[in-house]
Formats: structure tokens, sequence, C-alpha cells
């Protein structure tokens, strides 16, 4: 007898979309086919389309910028995303200057421990130091890292030297390299003519970041990556000429794995004209223009980007304004050096690529499966176990309805802001019921998880498993 019996559903692969049932036994799927015998639980699921649930590579929660905590802890975070049909949680650990790899590496697993959903850990390099801790960390099964090449005085920047160091011992160890490409130089540059000029308007703050600041950036840690022989993957890519050097770079034989996300997709950075509420959508990249956004679609159906993480690092409102002076009549002063970066975006994940991306015709629900589940799992050392709907995989499934209709807003949301970024956007397709290692956790509207449920996912160092042409 299975546990758990999904029938007649429209199981989606990167492959192709097949009616099939599913059944699961254990918190593991047992067969899918024509599956016979009987079940504690059956789910009709005609009509449904069936996926592998989310994998999300890249969020910031229990996260401090600034001195300022996102909003939502590690359980109230897997709340909202299995509401978003996502099962499966990446987060960082939040490695100091002069501190270890590998211990930072256990905190952020105590912490991610009160999820009701399975969880892994990148870890985050900072100084030579640090590097000599990565096999360790592939050892804890912990293959990924991150860099990043701005933030020097949040003290996160890694010099040059730092990132090629990481990039030869990561090749050599199969560990993964995670990259925030923006070029430092270029930015403190024009934040510093900024303010020389006085302008510190939500609108101007694009520019201090314009594309050349990530397209610098992207290219030269393309040339190390090359230059030692070592996979990498570049996080929240924005513009179109970070994707024509991704193109570039795998023409030479570079693995190369490119990801963006939701709100570059769907937003622009007009967002940033609306005086009150601009500096809700500060984020690092900003917001680009409506070309660049055009650019990222071709790049989902080409190809050329690998997958959609949703970089959620959301702040209420008062945190977003905690820092901003106020005048007489108590507005807030636009000042966007003194905002905290990040936007909410779990949740919205999968609903804003069914709409945007599958009911207007710009990818398959099938491209949907390889963008926020199957890549992720590949790159990221968790695949077959995730990201797939094949026997002996994790139950982990989302089932959507391509026809339901909602329409977005702070209220119909699971993070505590008071606040959408997509007010009033309708949207087509949606996730009804989300099903984690075999429980039904999310179904009419009621999330029926446990706190705590999620598991570690020791993971296997990952190579080359996407093409790099």
């Amino acid at each position: 007898m299975y546990d758990l019996l999904i029938r007649d559903g429209l199981v989606v692969s990167p492959a192709g979309t097949r009616r099939a049932d599913i059944g699961i036994l254990d918190g593991k799927i047992l067969a899918v086919g024509v599956v016979t015998g009987s079940a504690r639980r059956t789910i009709d699921a005609s009509g449904l389309h069936v996926l592998p649930g989310g994998v999300e590579p890249h969020m910031h929660v229990e996260n401090d910028f600034l001195g300022l905590s996102t909003a939502n802890d590690f359980f109230t975070q897997s709340v909202a995303a299995a509401f978003g049909g996502t099962t499966t949680l990446f987060d960082f650990a939040a490695t100091p200057r002069g501190g270890s790899l590998l211990e930072s590496i256990e905190r952020r697993k105590e912490q991610m421990a009160k999820s009701a959903l399975d969880y892994a850990v990148h870890g985050r390099v900072l100084e030579h130091e640090q590097i000599d801790e990565l096999a360790g960390a592939v050892d804890a099964g912990c293959p990924s890292f991150k860099l990043y090449l701005t933030y020097p005085d949040l003290g996160l920047m890694a010099d040059d030297s730092t990132v090629l160091d990481a990039f030869s011992r990561a090749s050599a160890c199969g560990a993964l390299p995670l990259v925030h490409a923006e070029s430092d130089p270029i930015a403190a540059h024009l934040v510093a003519r900024a303010l020389t000029g006085g302008d510190r308007s939500w609108s101007r703050y694009p520019d201090v970041k314009p594309p050349a600041c990530e397209s610098e950036a992207f290219s030269r840690i393309t040339w190390f990556a090359r230059a030692v022989s070592c996979p990498i993957y570049v996080v929240h890519t924005t513009v179109r000429a970070a994707l024509d050097c991704a193109r570039r770079a795998r023409s030479w034989g570079q693995v190369l794995y490119v990801e963006t996300c939701p709100h570059y997709l769907v937003l622009d950075r007009s967002v940033y004209d609306d005086p009150g509420r601009g500096h809700l959508a500060i984020c690092s990249p900003p917001l680009r223009n409506p070309g660049d956004v055009t650019a990222l679609w071709e790049g989902l159906a080409d190809g050329t980007i690998s997958t959609v993480g949703s970089d959620d690092c959301a702040y209420t409102r008062e945190a977003k304004e905690a820092l901003l002076e106020r005048d007489a009549a108590g507005d807030v002063v636009p000042d966007f050096t003194h905002v905290v970066q990040g936007v909410p975006g779990i949740e919205t994940r999968l609903p804003l690529l069914l709409s945007e991306g599958v009911a207007r015709g710009r990818i398959t629900i099938e491209r949907v499966v390889e963008l926020t589940s199957t890549n992720p799992a590949r790159c990221l050392g968790l695949y077959p176990r995730k990201g797939a709907v094949v026997a002996g995989a994790d139950a982990d499934l989302v089932l959507v309805d391509l026809s339901v209709e909602r329409v977005l807003s702070a209220g119909s949301l699971h993070t505590p802001l008071d606040y959408c970024l997509y007010e009033g956007l309708r949207v087509r397709g949606w996730p009804v019921m989300t099903v984690s290692s075999g429980q039904v956790v999310v179904e009419d509207g009621e999330f029926t998880g446990t706190r705590g449920s999620g598991r570690f996912l020791d993971r296997e160092a990952a190579r080359a498993v996407l093409p790099a042409g």
C-alpha cells in the first residue's frame, strides 16, 4: 500500500509532459506511470500539472544588513516557500572576516533547522585563510560557496587575488563558486559622483550601478575561471551584455551557470520613479531598462540562463526606512545610500514564471521546471534526489492549475510585509498543492507542515552537469 497516490496528473520534466500516476511511500517516489494498488490517500490530479518541487538556490533569511534583519525566520520562510511551490531551500553561511568557514556553516545549519522544508547551505569566502577550508566544506556536504566582488565597506568584498585562489582551489576539490558580479570600482566612482552632485533620489540609484558595472565584473570572472579551469555560477544576472559574455565564455568551453531572478523579469527601473515606493525595490543589482528585461526572457528561452532564484531578502517597510531622515511633514527624505538592499520573492517565483512566461508564450512549462527545479538540483549536487519526478527521488511535488487567476497583493502572500512590489498584478497559473517528502504541506490555502521537519541535505560535489555550449 502506498502512503499517497496522485492519479492522472500531467507530470512535467524538462524533456516533456505526460499523463501519469505517482505512487509515494516513506517519503520517496516509488512508481511513476500507470500505478496500480491502494493508498492511504489518493489525490485526483486530472487537469493539473505535477512539477518537481522547486529548488530555491538563492535567498537571504535571518540576514543582517546595515544592522537590520530580514522579516522572516527560517520557519516562516519555509511556509512562504511552500505556498509558492518550493520544497528545497538554500541559504548562505555568514562567515565573518577572521572567522572559520566550517564553523559558520554549522551555525547556519542550526539556524535553518527550524525549517519545515529540506534545506542546504552555501559557504561564504571573504579571504585567503578561509579558502584552506574549502575541501573540508565539500566533505561536510556543502560543496558551494559565495564570493562578493563588491561591498568593501561591509567587509564582504574578495579582492582579485582571493577570487583567483578560491577558483583554483574549488576546481581542485570539486566546489562550485557562486559569484556576486558587480564592479566595485565602477560603483564606488559613480556613487561618489552622485553624492557630489547632491542627487540621492531613488531614480538615480540604477545609474550608480549601470550595466557596465555588472558586465565588467561578469567578464572578469569568466576570464579568471577560464585561467584555472573552474566551473562558476553567477547569481542575479540582469543585463544583455552579461548574457552575451556568457555565450562567448561557453563557446570557449567554460562551464558557466547563469542565474536571474523574477523581479528582473517583471519589473524595470521605472519603479524607482515612484517617490513613495521606489525605495522598497532597491536591491543589488538594481532593476534595469526594459531592453534588458527583454534580453533576460530571450536568455531564458535559448538556454543562456540556467536557473531562476528568488534572491529573497525581505525587509519590512520600517526596516527599509529605518536609516532615512524625515522632513517636517514626516515623509522620508530620499537617499539611496541609506536604504537596506533586498526584495522579497520566494513565494512569487513560480507564479510569475507561469504567468509572465508560460501564459504569455515566452517559455514552456517544461523550461520552467528546468529553471526552478531540475537545473538548480543538478548544478548544486542534489539531482536526482531533488528536481525530478522519478522513482527513487524524494517525493517533493507541486500541483499547478494553469487556469487559476490571482491578483497579487501584500494581503494575499505569506511574508509579513505591508507592501507587495507586484501589487495589483493579475497572474495566471498557480500552485494549488505542495507535497514535501511525501507529506502534503499546502492544501486548500492552508499550511499543514511542521516546524523543524526539514532535513539538512548533504550534497555531493557537482561538476560539469550542464552543457558548456
